[in-house]
């Protein structure tokens, strides 16, 4: 029975008093949100901010947090007993009754939300109310197509050959319905694929001539003419045609689609050599980024640059195919190769804080206000493709020398340096910060990684605390660091560095989740390579 609105109103008013009286904050808008957190009796205890990540990173967590407890990150404590002070900085599930916002909890907040929600879903649900019933007897009701096959064993499709003309002897017409039938039932009913094949083709083997040279085939004992057996058959022209050829080239009846065919094609396979040379030249490894395929399982990233367009790929592909003799690939077919075989190829997207290349900004600029097609604007289009074309030699020249560290490590080491500040690159612990820390001066945090091809388990990393900022003297400081590490024994793994490291509340702060980057350490070398002293002219 329908409900006016009238009743829609009063049904509101029923339950309002046992709605709490609060602004009704989403649960999406708590994140950033400054909050109080308070003790089972109502005393305050700390204050911090909400948040919503894994939580595997959240203390005190024991799987999902569910709806009945939210990750706050404390930033000041005013019981020691509650919040002692090893666990400011940290995040800390905290039930959802005791966190506070704007004058009242999160689970009010949430409650009148819901509240707030249900009064709109039914005043438009009133609004929108048709005055015309919807009435299913009005509508035309669907109607399934039958088969192709049961149509032509049915009684209808076998009189309707009468219907049909073949030849100057018109001899469809007067052929017995009955064989007609019984040549229906063994075509059709319950035959196979490979089955019809091989009768379609068996035709164009029996065919013969009469006495006045026409073609002529036996069908259930009666000679008639090719269109007779088409008709007869419910075979199309071209089908029967198409078979026709398939005789000339020797084939045999075979099933239906792909099957038995040789997979993938020649022309697939060197699509995929082609595309993998053109993403492994254009890609950047991302050991700290990992994709799940369809399978559930990990693949560490390889992200192209923003300007890769996949489509703009299908050229030249197809050009390599063409100088083989082999077919093109469609866009339909660089999908599915993508997706089958590439799932771990992704496009830079919008919004990742890594600084931009400042010459490639200025000549994409210069080049969208010159007008296109004119010697100006060709003039930074060659600017641009020099700039790419020398930044993808120094890829390429990286690339060398790390396999040549890589196959020879007792001859070569390649170390690959970088650096991180917190003002340059956002980190994931101090991505929102409250009132109280964004008074205070950014925190001097850096991270230096270096890679040390061919040698321990790969990776090799400095975190620095007040070292901020810094210069030549600190990267030739923890190079030599680096070796002067491995002139001792080779550790067994990376993750020998995170041991000892919690010595503050703050440190142990930020290197809170750092298990997760266990995940895309590659396997060490089966060969260690051993200590070796450093020569006198690096003794420093």
């Amino acid at each position: 029975m329908a409900h006016s609105s009238g009743d829609d109103f009063e049904d509101t008013e029923s339950i309002s008093p046992a709605v709490p009286k609060c602004e009704g904050l989403p649960r999406r808008l708590w994140i950033t949100k400054c909050v109080t957190l308070y003790n089972a009796h109502g005393k305050l205890v700390g204050e911090g901010t909400c948040h919503s990540v894994n939580s595997d990173l959240v203390l005190g967590a024991n799987g999902p947090l569910g709806d009945t407890q939210v990750a706050v990150h404390i930033c000041k404590t005013h019981s020691q007993y509650d919040i002692p002070q090893d666990l400011v900085y940290a995040l800390v599930a905290w039930p959802t009754k005791l966190v506070h916002c704007h004058g009242a909890s999160l689970h009010d907040h949430e409650a009148k939300d819901n509240f707030n929600q249900l009064h709109a879903a039914r005043v438009n649900s009133a609004l929108s109310k048709s005055k015309r019933p919807y009435m299913n007897g009005i509508r035309n009701p669907s109607q399934e197509s039958p088969l192709k096959y049961k149509k032509l064993l049915s009684e209808e499709s076998i009189n309707l050959v009468s219907s049909k003309v073949c030849c100057m002897r018109n001899c469809v017409q007067p052929f017995p319905r009955e064989k007609i039938k019984s040549f229906h039932e063994r075509m059709y009913n319950g035959s196979t694929f490979q089955f019809r094949a091989h009768m379609k083709l068996d035709v164009h083997r029996a065919v013969h001539r009469d006495a006045s040279g026409r073609k002529m085939v036996t069908m259930e004992g009666i000679t008639v003419c090719l269109h007779a057996w088409m008709h007869i058959s419910g075979i199309s022209e071209a089908t029967f045609y198409r078979y026709q050829a398939y005789v000339k080239a020797n084939w045999e009846a075979r099933d239906h689609g792909n099957t038995r065919l040789p997979k993938p094609r020649k022309h697939t396979e060197q699509a995929i050599a082609t595309l993998k040379c053109i993403l492994e030249k254009e890609a950047d490894h991302m050991p700290h980024c990992t994709r799940s395929t369809k399978s559930g399982e990990k693949m560490v990233s390889m992200i192209l640059p923003a300007t890769f367009q996949w489509k703009d790929q299908i050229p030249k592909i197809n050009e390599v195919n063409t100088a083989f003799g082999l077919r093109e690939v469609s866009s339909s077919n660089l999908s599915k190769i993508r997706a089958s075989r590439f799932p771990e190829f992704d496009v830079k997207r919008l919004g990742d804080n890594f600084a931009r290349c400042g010459t490639y900004d200025k000549y994409k600029e210069l080049r969208k206000g010159a007008i296109g097609g004119s010697e100006q604007a060709m003039k930074w289009t060659r600017k641009l493709e020099k700039h790419l074309s020398i930044a993808r030699a120094h890829r390429e020249y990286y690339y060398a020398k790390q396999y040549y560290s890589q196959t020879y490590p007792d001859e070569c080491m390649t170390i690959m340096h970088d650096k991180m500040d917190h003002p340059k690159t956002a980190s994931p612990v101090f991505s929102h910060k409250n009132k109280e820390l964004d008074a205070l001066v950014k925190l001097p945090v850096s991270v230096t990684g270096m890679i040390a091809h061919g040698h321990g388990d790969v990776r090799y990393a400095h975190y620095g605390l007040d070292i901020f900022l810094h210069d030549s003297n600190y990267t030739i400081g923890s190079m030599t660091k680096l070796l002067r590490d491995l002139e001792e024994p080779p550790k067994s793994s990376s993750r020998e560095l995170f041991l000892g490291s919690g010595s503050t509340a703050l440190f142990r702060s930020i290197l809170k989740g750092a298990e997760m980057c266990k995940t895309s350490l590659d396997p060490q070398p089966e060969r260690l390579v051993g200590a070796t002293p450093l020569p006198p002219i690096l003794n420093v």
